[in-house]
Formats: structure tokens, C-alpha cells, sequence
């Protein structure tokens, strides 16, 4: 069983759907840092076997925030009905008690309830690049625990998560959420500038009393209605999935996360990731 950490692995993603930012002292856009900056040889981590990530599974759907999920069309995973995901990022790590049921198959504890270190610890791997300090205006993450996630938890679709098939946990509780990131990604590659994009967000994030959220939602209002949402402090919206796409292409591990994303879609959604290429045909899209 592979299942709820594995669809978790594009909230593991990068830590990093809150678009919180403070003040920065650099002046050169970060995109440009990182173009010029010479990576390490990536990482492999720690391989997870199948057991564990079917443990952890279990404990991130055992109390879960309650507020995160909608009420239509719930199904059952251990006894507790669940709907659709409306939550994002920090919901999934944070009030699904990822981190702890990472900590729990470490023999570890948490220091706090966004504490990072049992991810790391799992991995093998360190959470932020070898950029990341205390200047930045948001977190600038390592690659390579990017590749491990992919690598290591995304499941069949007929492993079982409490004996039930990923395939309906994805289809009735996390197709939101991947959805919304695959798509926030498409239109900013499909805008033709993304880069332009970046760059906007970088100078925000580097003035004095912004507010991110506020700078996307007002930036991207209409941008996605589909997928509905409104900033309450719980739901995640298309204007903060186009913002994790912003910050993930400053620090460079956009091009990971959307490998890992595809594998993801072709696995869980097919059908309707294919049918995305009617609408975004860009030739810059790595389909």
C-alpha cells in the first residue's frame, strides 16, 4: 500500500503553498541566482519500503483537520467519511499530522506542528538547497527530495490504503488538488510569461508590508474558476496554486515537481490530463 503519502507527494512537494513573504536585502532576481548557480550532483536518499509508507498512510487518515475537506460525495477510508480535499500544501503536511506520522515511523517527535525534520530525517536528504538563509524572502528548497518523493511514493492505483484503492481515495478526496496544481502550472506556461511572472513576484516579495496572499488574489482574480475556493484560511485557491508554481520556479525545483506531478496525472487521471492539450497548447509545455 502506497497510497495517502504517495498522493501526498505533491504536497510534500515543497513545503511551501504559504505565500507569506518578508523582507529580502538582494536586489538580482532570484531566477537568475539560480541559473548561474552550479548544482550539486543530485541525491538518491534513502529508498522506503512498502510497509512504511502503508503505516503512514493510515495515521495521516486517522484525524485529519475536519474543516479541509468539502461534504459532497464522501467515501470511507478507516471508518471516518471524508469528501474532497479543499485544502492545500500546509493542510496536507500540517493538519494531517504528515510530519508527525513521520516522525512516528522514525522513532522521532515533533518539536512543533510545522516541524520539517522528520521529512528530512525519512529521506535522507536535506529539505532546503544549499541557497536557503535567513535572508530570503520565502524557502528555497533542494531538488533532490523532489526526486526521492516521486521516486519512492507514488503508489499503483489498485494499492490499498485501508482497504481502499488509491484509485478512489485520488478520484474522491485528492483530484482537486492535483488538478488545481496542474492546471496553475499549464497557464503560466501557456501565458508565455511565466518568467515575467517570476520576476513580479520576486520585487513584491522583496518591498516592505506586502502581503503575498493579497498580491496573488488580487493579481490572478478569475484566473481558474473552476476550481472555486475563497481565502478562509483553510481552502486552497487557483491564485495560491499559481503562486507555489511562482516561488517553485525561483528556486529552481519546478521542473522536478512538474515530472513528478505528470507521473502522478498519467497514473490517476489520464484521461482528463490528456484532455488538457486542447486548451494548452504552448509548445514550451513538456507533456
Amino acid at each position: 500500500m502506497r497510497c495517502a503519502p504517495a498522493v501526498i507527494v505533491l504536497s510534500f512537494l515543497l513545503l511551501s503553498c504559504s505565500a507569506g513573504v518578508k523582507k529580502q536585502e538582494a536586489e538580482e532576481p532570484i531566477a537568475d541566482q539560480v541559473a548561474a548557480a552550479v548544482e550539486p550532483a543530485p541525491q538518491a536518499g534513502t529508498a522506503i519500503e512498502q510497509e512504511l509508507i502503508g503505516k503512514i498512510g493510515t495515521c495521516w487518515f486517522r484525524k485529519p483537520y475536519s474543516y479541509m475537506f468539502g461534504s459532497s460525495a464522501p467515501i470511507d477510508v478507516g471508518g471516518t467519511s471524508f469528501g474532497m480535499l479543499l485544502a492545500g500544501i500546509g493542510g496536507i503536511l500540517y493538519y494531517g499530522d504528515l510530519n508527525q506520522c513521520f516522525a512516528e515511523q522514525m522513532d522521532t517527535g515533533v518539536t512543533s506542528y510545522s516541524d520539517n525534520k522528520p521529512f528530512a530525517k525519512m529521506s535522507g536528504l536535506p529539505i532546503h538547497s544549499d541557497r536557503m538563509d535567513g535572508s530570503q524572502p520565502f524557502g528555497l528548497y533542494n531538488p533532490d527530495i523532489v526526486v526521492w518523493g516521486y521516486t519512492n511514493l507514488i503508489p499503483a492505483q489498485t494499492d490499498l490504503i485501508a482497504g481502499v484503492p488509491a484509485q478512489t481515495i485520488y478520484s474522491g478526496v485528492f483530484s482537486r488538488f492535483f488538478r488545481m496544481m496542474t492546471e496553475s502550472h499549464l497557464y503560466l506556461v501557456q501565458s508565455g510569461t511565466y518568467r515575467q511572472e517570476m520576476d513580479a513576484y520576486w520585487k513584491m516579495a522583496n518591498q516592505t508590508g506586502q502581503d503575498g496572499i493579497d498580491y496573488l488574489q488580487a493579481r490572478y482574480q478569475g484566473t481558474l474558476p473552476d476550481y472555486g475556493g475563497s481565502w478562509d484560511g483553510t481552502s486552497m485557491t487557483p491564485q495560491m496554486a499559481i503562486g507555489f508554481w511562482l516561488r517553485r520556479g525561483l528556486d529552481g525545483t519546478n521542473e522536478e515537481l512538474w515530472t513528478g506531478l505528470k507521473k502522478v496525472m498519467l497514473r490517476f487521471d489520464g484521461q482528463w490530463y490528456a484532455g488538457l492539450r486542447s486548451t494548452y497548447n504552448s509548445n514550451d509545455i513538456v507533456w
